[in-house]
């Protein structure tokens, strides 16, 4: 069995301590969860009529800074990207279609063993370093040189606030404790919980609200 769902935090890291905070035992914690994935969409730039474009002052600046901190770099970095230009396939925008920008702890024995102590979002995201996955905003920067995406507040967002989403949400939560629970009643099995959080983070505006939008659109 495997459960999607959704948790208020700002980041991948942050799901630990929340459920923590919420009375979730460490101990059952690191054998029910397998992973927890932090996602935000960005818009994606039409292949057909992109233009050549050069990143200048901040923007930069930025993207260097957060380009040298990836535990990941796939393509050298340079200055040369891509902007949004605008044909009939796109309607005009420039744009065509979404693409995700993530992050994501696994749950291995250097995140077992700080589970035990209590941790914060920092103590969880030091554990996880060695793990070598990109957090959001390299994510980000890492489509923006693969000409994927383009630079936008998107990138400096990604690293503090996401819209982190789950394919099946809480429906999916819900039918297995069901399930489960009717199972155990019938024929006296075990509750089986295998369970992938997925943090879900934004602004302020609540389960349906702008957070999972694209503030870009």
């Amino acid at each position: 069995h495997l459960v999607f769902s959704t948790l208020h935090t700002n980041n991948a890291a942050g799901a630990f301590p929340r459920l923590i905070d919420l009375g979730v035992n460490p101990k059952v914690m690191t054998s029910a969860i397998r992973l927890s994935i932090a996602q935000r969409l960005v818009r994606r730039l039409c292949q057909e009529c992109r233009k050549p474009a050069k990143l200048t002052g901040r923007q930069l600046e930025v993207a260097r800074s957060v380009y040298e901190t990836s535990p990941k770099k796939p393509m050298p970095f340079t200055d040369d990207v891509w902007a949004p230009g605008g044909c009939l396939k796109c309607n005009g925008t420039g744009f065509k279609g979404r693409i995700g920008i993530f992050e994501a702890v696994r749950i291995d024995s250097a995140i077992e063993a700080a589970l035990q102590m209590n941790p914060s979002e920092r103590e969880i995201k030091e554990a996880a370093a060695s793990q070598g996955i990109p957090d959001m905003a390299q994510d980000g920067v890492l489509k923006v040189l693969a000409g994927i995406s383009t630079y936008g507040h998107h990138i400096g967002v990604g690293s503090s606030y996401g819209a982190f989403m789950a394919p099946l949400g809480h429906i999916a939560a819900r039918l297995h404790a069901i399930g489960n629970q009717s199972r155990q009643s019938i024929v006296d099995e075990p509750y089986r919980t295998v369970i992938l959080v997925c943090a879900h983070a934004g602004l302020k505006t609540g389960e349906d609200g702008p957070t999972h939008a694209d503030p870009q659109a």
